[in-house]
């Protein structure tokens, strides 16, 4: 689909880059979940303004997948931190990126963790997703060990910081 110059410049009118994360921060209108819309006057009607942006840098989103907002932002419609996948993987992504996301202790805290073979490693919050691939467990159960909530394969909190 080809767009105007008009289009495009009332498009990027509506964008604010953040330098820091290089987020395209939608400043248009907004659905009450947060994500950017926007009419579309080529298609005459509204659409996300994350699934406008992808479309002129990849071209149109293939069937049957969805747009994943690889930085987590909903306002964000930079093309570059969008991918399509299907829709199990984007609930999944983002039910991942939930629970790692949740502090329930001050930042800065680290814990140590053992296992029965005399493996420790320091973590701190932001860290379960790794130690979690590393070792075979689901983000879930990383978390239950961290919090000192499950013993799983000899894994266990050794101390605290």
């Amino acid at each position: 689909m080809q767009y105007t110059d008009t289009q495009l410049t009332r498009f990027l009118n509506k964008v604010a880059i953040d330098d820091s994360t290089e987020c395209w921060n939608w400043t248009g209108a907004k659905t009450p979940l947060g994500y950017g819309v926007k009419w579309d006057s080529a298609k005459r009607r509204l659409t996300s303004s994350h699934r406008f942006a992808y479309q002129l840098l990849h071209g149109p989103v293939p069937d049957g997948l969805e747009l994943d907002h690889l930085c987590r932002n909903r306002s964000c419609c930079n093309p570059n931190h969008l991918q399509a996948v299907t829709h199990h993987q984007n609930v999944i992504r983002g039910r991942v990126a939930e629970v790692a996301s949740k502090t329930h202790f001050r930042k800065g805290v680290t814990r140590t963790l053992a296992n029965a073979n005399g493996q420790t490693i320091t973590l701190q919050r932001p860290d379960l997703i790794t130690f979690a691939r590393q070792h075979g467990f689901s983000v879930h159960t990383a978390i239950k060990i961290f919090y000192g909530q499950r013993e799983t394969r000899g894994w266990h909190i050794a101390s605290e910081n």
